[in-house]
């Protein structure tokens, strides 16, 4: 859908008899990228009136990637969210948004004259023509230069907007031209944006059991061109006709060519989240050393995935929640012998501490911390509906916990003993006094340092915590990468990693807390599983 209009290049030859083909997936990629950007108009426009939904709002755009970065797109929206709130940007966006459905318009008509005709050489097409052709038939262009036009008057320079796919084989893999974190570049902002709410609309969640349950999330991209072709059938452009009125299933996307699509989304994405990491370090003043050390050990997979470990993606995050004040939210999923609870903290930076935890800026920044660096207050599911607190963005970190392993969490989650229990629980009165006195700072790199560092294996078959600890030692010296190794031994012991007697976290992404709280009233309402954060049918 989008790719074939935010990346394709525009002077790829089209065969005239492909040209319904071309317009009718012009079209679903218009309709994706007008709900993109309207979802996230209303986000910088209008949050308050999302407080009483419990469907998703920020994460909506909680992409899935494959590259176990989901903390770092979070602090990206909560960046592009606190860049857009001027009046500036609000107005790029209603102006994209309006430039979008005129095209969309064009590219109707234009399909209505297709499907009328045998010969769409009645209709002034040679036998060859270019991509950019139908683009300017269509009447994408004007979109097109909208974005290159606002580029230049926010930035006030050059954009590089011609970030294209290679001709090469397996091209939907390979993106050809740097990808660059700027949000004053348009270009680029649409393509995040667009991206990341389909990868986000085709989530689906499976969850394993046997002797080795577990749970995996997969991308399931008819789910999403399923959507977008609702939208347009309801839409009030078509004069009451629907998609299949106009044009041949023939003429449809094949599912072969939604995936390498979604393949192509997931690699532009993945290589975005790791400019954004490296432009993030430079604006929390990190030191040099540190800058070098998460920027240069990135691994690119076989399907072009690129990402930095999972250790080393943490510290610039850990360092932007204690500099940048970010609020965080953990809601812990956890079983007793009854069912599950979901347990809230609310946890905030302790400004009494500040001058403690400017040490992170330099080589310091791999640490444990202490126990005071953030405030952690236990709050009630009404109260994260209702505070006042509720209504704006939070790093929302779900965790599941139970007295035993992972093994048994998912055991239990795969298992019928997988409900509510609302009534008393002694198990839960003592666990939340329990959570209430830990050191934040030292489970999140216990938890981090334990963790797989790459979700793929490295070339030469190289074990990932053994590189990340030669790193840590070349950049910032043996005292970091001790820490590094004791914290990855202690981790399972201290009630993390594979350990689950504390919590071990998730998943990671922005939301509003109020979305969240309604979300899990409803989840245990409806007696359903714990699984925040995740679709599950």
């Amino acid at each position: 859908m989008a790719t074939v209009l935010l990346l394709a290049e525009t002077t790829k030859q089209i065969r005239r008899k492909d040209i319904v083909r071309i317009v009718l997936r012009c079209l679903y990629g218009i309709q994706a990228i007008e709900l993109a950007l309207s979802a996230f108009s209303s986000i910088i426009t209008d949050p308050s009136s999302m407080v009483l939904s419990d469907s998703d709002v920020i994460a909506q755009f909680d992409s899935h990637v494959g590259d176990c970065a989901c903390h770092l797109r979070a602090g990206m929206l909560y960046d592009l969210i606190d860049q857009f709130r001027v009046l500036e940007r609000k107005e790029f966006l209603e102006g994209a948004i309006q430039s979008l459905m005129c095209t969309k318009r064009t590219t109707i008509a234009a399909l209505q004259r297709l499907s009328v005709t045998d010969n769409v050489a009645n209709l002034g097409f040679s036998s060859i023509l270019t991509l950019e052709q139908i683009f300017s038939y269509i009447g994408f262009q004007r979109f097109a230069s909208y974005l290159s036009s606002t580029s230049q008057k926010l930035d006030g320079s050059d954009v590089d907007s011609s970030a294209t796919l290679s001709s090469q084989r397996h091209s939907h893999r390979l993106i050809s031209s740097p990808v660059h974190w700027n949000p004053d570049d348009s270009w680029n902002v649409v393509r995040f944006l667009t991206f990341s709410y389909l990868l986000s609309s085709m989530k689906q969640t499976i969850i394993k059991s046997g002797p080795q349950p577990g749970m995996m999330v997969r991308a399931e991209p008819l789910i999403s061109y399923a959507a977008v072709e609702i939208a347009l059938d309801a839409s009030d452009l078509l004069a009451g006709n629907t998609l299949a009125s106009l044009v041949s299933s023939d003429n449809k996307a094949k599912k072969s060519t939604l995936l390498n699509e979604c393949e192509t989304m997931q690699v532009f994405v993945s290589k975005l989240t790791v400019e954004w990491i490296k432009n993030s370090q430079t604006a929390i003043g990190l030191s040099e050393a540190t800058r070098r050390l998460c920027s240069n050990y990135t691994v690119i997979n076989s399907r072009q995935i690129e990402c930095v470990s999972s250790f080393l993606s943490i510290l610039p995050i850990h360092a932007a929640w204690l500099m940048k004040g970010m609020p965080i939210l953990i809601a812990v999923e956890r079983f007793c012998s009854h069912g599950y609870h979901v347990v809230f903290q609310r946890v905030t930076r302790n400004f009494n501490a500040r001058e403690e935890f400017t040490s992170v800026q330099g080589n310091e920044i791999v640490t444990t911390g202490s126990v005071d660096w953030f405030n952690i207050t236990p709050v009630s599911t009404e109260e994260v509906v209702t505070s006042t607190w509720a209504g704006h963005p939070h790093f929302i970190m779900v965790a599941v916990s139970i007295d035993g392993d992972l093994k048994d969490f998912y055991g239990r989650l795969a298992s019928e003993m997988n409900k509510p229990h609302t009534g008393p629980c002694s198990d839960i009165a003592e666990y939340v006094d329990f959570i209430g006195r830990i050191n934040f700072s030292e489970l999140l790199i216990q938890f981090f340092a334990y963790h797989p560092q790459w979700p793929f294996t490295l070339p030469n078959q190289r074990d990932g915590h053994e590189y990340v600890a030669e790193a840590l030692g070349v950049h910032l010296g043996s005292k970091a990468r001790d820490l590094f190794e004791t914290a990855r031994c202690n981790a399972y012991e201290n009630g993390t990693g594979d350990s689950a007697r504390v919590y071990s976290f998730q998943h990671i992404y922005l939301e509003l807390p109020a979305v969240v709280g309604r979300q899990v009233k409803r989840m245990m309402n409806q007696r359903e599983k714990p699984l925040l954060g995740f679709k599950y049918d």
